[in-house]
């Protein structure tokens, strides 16, 4: 209700050069829709090989979406644990998926080439990003159950430990 509060009484007024009604009805979006127990929107994104990689494919897996840049410290510093997440708990039925808004499917490939990433990453279109509601900050982490729904959403860093924890009760 305090998001639409605020829409109604100053909506017109603009915040970096986006008026307060666009940021609010974003906040709306994502509290009404990706609560837990929700199904995420779609994510419908070109992967490192160039070939189309939607959420909808992982039907049936723990995935986790983290929304990251190559740019965000902290992004790559979550990554040598996600690697060893997924070693662990992929056989089990557990998938990470690296949604990245900046850059191209090509830097993508050079980066998990570099970073040596054993899971997937996509770009997606800034829109894809806005459905999943505001991302305020990097990293981002949404997990979504083998039942398709929202389990958690996390804002900052994850370490190997919190992962684990959140992840192993959904295996």
């Amino acid at each position: 209700r305090l998001f639409e509060e605020l829409a109604a009484k100053h909506g017109s007024v603009k915040v970096s050069g986006q008026r307060i009604s666009e940021h609010a009805s974003t906040s709306i979006f994502a509290l009404k829709h990706l609560r837990i127990g929700r199904k995420p929107p779609e994510i419908d994104g070109v992967d490192t090989a160039g070939k189309p990689l939607k959420l909808s494919d992982y039907q049936g897996k723990v995935v986790l979406l983290i929304f990251w840049a190559s740019w965000c410290a902290p992004c790559l510093a979550e990554i040598p644990e996600f690697i060893k997440v997924r070693e662990q708990y992929h056989a089990q039925g557990f998938e990470i998926l690296g949604i990245s808004t900046d850059d191209t499917p090509e830097q993508l490939r050079d980066f998990a080439a570099k970073y040596k990433t054993n899971y997937p990453l996509v770009q997606v279109t800034a829109e894809a990003e806005e459905a999943f509601g505001p991302v305020f900050g990097l990293p981002t982490s949404i997990l979504v159950g083998r039942h398709g729904s929202v389990c958690k959403r996390h804002f900052g860093p994850l370490s190997k430990e919190q992962l684990e924890r959140q992840i192993k009760p959904l295996l």
